[in-house]
């Protein structure tokens, strides 16, 4: 009985959560929102009916900043009931909040737990949003070999899923990774394979982003090889000096 209780309260919080993440970057929202969303975000949630409080709907990043502290300890709660879909999918609504707001230590946290939670009951595309995310955790920590990990993990799960908006976003999140590193051939070859699959997808704002990130690799790219010339013939150049 108190199991069904506390099931009963974990979903509405999730139902909640779900509602609150759908309108983070709705075009009425709170003024603090970063005018930013994630392309090929995770699997849409159902909406549920639900009265949903006004300050949720209205200013959602004000309800994720109070909430947040329970939210984690739901994720928690959920998973050590063995919950297993309510922990990854309470999980998956916190992404853009806990990604917008910089939380970083949060986000791994709910996220290997949800990573766990869908291992245990088998779901295989939820393990692919949970690593995929994980995989930019762990690139904002600075923890690149992980972070290179996490996303080639996440791969071969969207593919298996037909999923080629996650795979896309995989994809792209690698080439930003290692732009990072100053791998440029890889950066290009990763954001090239991306293109095409966000546009199979129909995800505009993935292509968008890709061909943003493709323009930053060029430029860089263009700017290495231009300084390579210059520092090759600085002394083909009048008045220029040769230093041995």
């Amino acid at each position: 009985m108190r199991r069904l209780a506390r099931e009963r309260v974990l979903q509405a919080y999730r139902q909640l959560a779900e509602l609150a993440n759908s309108m983070l970057f709705s075009p009425v929202t709170d003024a603090n929102a970063a005018p930013r969303s994630r392309e090929g975000g995770g699997q849409a949630a159902p909406r549920d009916d639900l009265d949903a409080p006004a300050t949720l709907v209205e200013h959602p990043f004000s309800w994720f900043s109070v909430e947040r502290a329970s939210l984690v300890a739901a994720v928690q709660q959920a998973h050590k009931a063995e919950l297993w879909e309510l922990t990854y999918r309470l999980a998956a609504a916190l992404t853009d909040f806990f990604e917008a707001r910089s939380h970083w230590s949060d986000w791994e946290h709910t996220h290997e737990l949800g990573l766990s939670a869908a291992r245990a009951a088998g779901d295989r595309h939820a393990q692919a949003w949970m690593v995929h995310d994980l995989g930019t955790v762990y690139r904002e920590r600075g923890d690149w070999a992980t972070a290179q990990d996490r996303l080639q993990e996440a791969l071969p799960l969207f593919a298996e899923a037909g999923d080629r908006r996650g795979e896309a976003s995989t994809l792209r999140r690698l080439g930003v990774l290692y732009r990072f590193q100053g791998e440029w051939d890889d950066a290009r070859a990763n954001l090239e394979r991306a293109l095409p699959l966000f546009r199979e997808a129909g995800d505009e704002r993935g292509e968008a982003n890709t061909l943003r990130d493709l323009g930053i690799e060029e430029n860089v790219t263009f700017a290495r090889e231009r300084d390579r010339l210059a520092w090759t013939n600085r002394g083909a150049l009048p008045g220029s000096r040769r230093f041995v």
